[in-house]
């Protein structure tokens, strides 16, 4: 019974720690997920005015936050990073239709410093945020063009334009082990 429990809080504990570490870093879980819903909205409306089959919709990577944390402190980026900012389109590369991750945080001050050879504000308040992969680190992407969300790759579905990962997913799994773990536990 103590193995039970034990797993039930473990499995507990993967469900909400995500959640707590995004509120513990100092910007909210629904202020993560405006700025993640501006960026696809934006993306969405790109993909839809070029005719972009298999554009990708932007998920929460909690190794993003931390860069986007570091590196909103208004000392410029120190990283190669992409960055992205409240207006997404002052950047081209948030059209980069192979991005998959996002995280944002809030900047702690107004700040200025020149990226991608451009001057960039930045003000308090603003969202500043990093997007990957890199370019470097993806192989054989094309865009395609078509129908928003027609032509997504195997793994992902369409999504009101974009292509992203089934949702359910990561909970059916989890389902899944809560499932073994107590049918392991009352054998």
């Amino acid at each position: 019974m103590k193995t039970l429990l034990a797993v039930c809080i473990l499995i507990f504990a993967q469900l909400v720690l995500p959640s707590f570490i995004i509120v513990k870093r100092g910007i909210s879980e629904s202020d993560q997920k405006d700025a993640i819903d501006a960026a696809n909205k934006f993306r969405r409306e790109y993909a839809k005015k070029n005719d972009i089959a298999n554009m990708n919709e932007l998920t929460y990577d909690a190794e993003n936050e931390k860069l986007a944390e570091a590196d909103s402190q208004c000392e410029g980026p120190t990283r190669n990073e992409i960055y992205i900012f409240s207006d997404f389109d002052r950047v081209d590369m948030a059209t980069e239709v192979f991005f998959k991750t996002i995280a944002c945080t809030k900047a702690p001050k107004p700040c200025k410093f020149t990226f991608e050879n451009k001057r960039q504000i930045i003000n308090e308040g603003d969202y500043f945020c990093v997007v990957g992969p890199r370019k470097s680190q993806v192989k054989n992407f094309t865009t395609s063009i078509g129908e928003p969300g027609s032509k997504c790759p195997e793994e992902t579905v369409s999504k009101d334009g974009l292509c992203g990962i089934n949702g359910g997913y990561l909970v059916n799994f989890n389902l899944l082990i809560l499932f073994l773990s107590i049918f392991y536990a009352l054998m």
